[in-house]
């Protein structure tokens, strides 16, 4: 309903909805947020992660993703060095800096996530480093081509295909 009102009227209500002690209703309070697809009190959304709850912190994450919140890059790639998160959260984190095109994570997602055990990591890790593009990056990927799980190589092709140029092809 409130995407529905518009911007204008329902964005303060749910600027005082990030505040409620529920964690509940700061949760969806951040969902509807980013289903306006634009960044909307971005600081008031990063301000809430790390606060104690991980259904907030994956809420957070997940709507800056989907709302292209850019300036929130250097902050969750700050999260994503300086704490532990579970195994979601650091899928979420990798999604989101993807979708914002964070290249600035690129060396930190070469160096941890491209060489993880878990292969879904080191699949989105290809994904992700695909996304953000740079020369680096695809330098990356193409490492990933040798990787011992298909997945993980038809990722890496798919992302040399669509980035690469005649030799990546």
């Amino acid at each position: 309903a409130a995407v529905k009102q518009g911007i204008d009227s329902a964005v303060p209500r749910l600027g005082a909805a990030l505040l409620d002690s529920d964690p509940t209703v700061r949760v969806v309070a951040i969902q509807t947020l980013a289903e306006f697809h634009k960044p909307l009190l971005v600081d008031d959304i990063l301000a809430l992660l790390g606060s104690g709850s991980e259904e907030v912190d994956h809420a957070v994450i997940r709507a800056l993703g989907l709302m292209g919140a850019r300036q929130a890059e250097n902050s969750l790639l700050e999260y994503l060095e300086n704490t532990s998160p579970t195994g979601r959260i650091e899928y979420a984190l990798l999604e989101t800096l993807g979708k914002i095109s964070a290249a600035s994570a690129s060396k930190l997602i070469c160096s941890r996530y491209l060489s993880s055990d878990v292969v879904d990591i080191r699949r989105l890790a290809v994904e992700t480093l695909g996304r953000l593009g740079d020369a680096s990056s695809l330098k990356a990927v193409e490492s990933a081509l040798g990787d011992r799980h298909w997945s993980v190589r038809v990722a890496a092709l798919q992302v040399m295909g669509s980035l690469g140029g005649v030799w990546e092809i």
